[in-house]
């Protein structure tokens, strides 16, 4: 529903801070993700900062697939385990 049963993804975070001095080491946040179908790839907006003042970047992702596990099949390999 897009309210309850989250669970924190394995790779978490996705996104990262950059190295010490970069644009994005003090923050890296305010994400939106867009599938573009047509390339067959992830499109990631996200704020990051150094201090001051606040930039926008951008990551990609090739294919449709983010490792995602549906909630269902979570709960099915644990009631398995």
């Amino acid at each position: 529903d897009g309210i309850t049963g989250w669970e924190r993804h394995a790779k978490n975070p996705i996104i990262t801070n950059g190295a010490k001095g970069e644009w994005d080491f003090s923050a890296v946040y305010k994400p939106f993700a867009l599938y573009d179908a047509d390339a067959q790839k992830w499109r990631v907006w996200f704020n990051g900062r150094n201090g001051a003042p606040e930039y926008i970047g951008m990551a990609t992702k090739d294919g449709p697939d983010l490792g995602f596990v549906p909630a269902a099949a979570t709960a099915a390999t644990a009631a398995t385990k």
